[in-house]
């Protein structure tokens, strides 16, 4: 995905970190107007604290677009909380969420050809501002 973005040639850089297990490189703190990710929000994907690690990145004023399936913005499941952990965030006053656009994963799919491999499930994309 990075190759096909950095073809383009619309970006001055693009990086690839693995969050909870890569450690943040002090030249990448404070630096980017927006960080994205896209169906990483999952049970033994990301820790609780993303968020943060993630902000730490981003400028004040900058934003994070995060795609997820809605069980895990809506609450705990499988044993991840980062509902709580965004909640605390906004009544910190660190973050605000600016918007949350709600989409169909898997919309139209038929159950009866999917041989149950899918679930027809609801997403959000939130996209969240640092204040702090």
């Amino acid at each position: 995905m990075l190759d096909r973005a950095n073809k383009k040639g619309i970006y001055k850089e693009t990086h690839e970190l693995l969050l909870g297990i890569s450690e943040m490189p002090d030249h990448f703190k404070d630096k980017f107007d927006i960080a994205c990710t896209a169906g990483c929000f999952n049970a033994g994907h990301f820790p609780d604290n993303s968020y943060e690690i993630m902000l730490t990145m981003v400028k004040v004023g900058g934003l994070l677009l995060c795609t997820m399936e809605d069980i895990y913005v809506d609450g705990q499941a499988c044993g991840c909380d980062y509902k709580s952990n965004l909640d605390k965030l906004i009544a910190d006053k660190t973050v605000e969420l600016v918007d949350r656009v709600k989409f169909k994963k898997y919309e139209g799919y038929d159950k009866e050809k999917s041989y149950g491999m899918f679930e027809e499930n609801g997403g959000s994309v939130l996209i969240i501002k640092k204040l702090k």
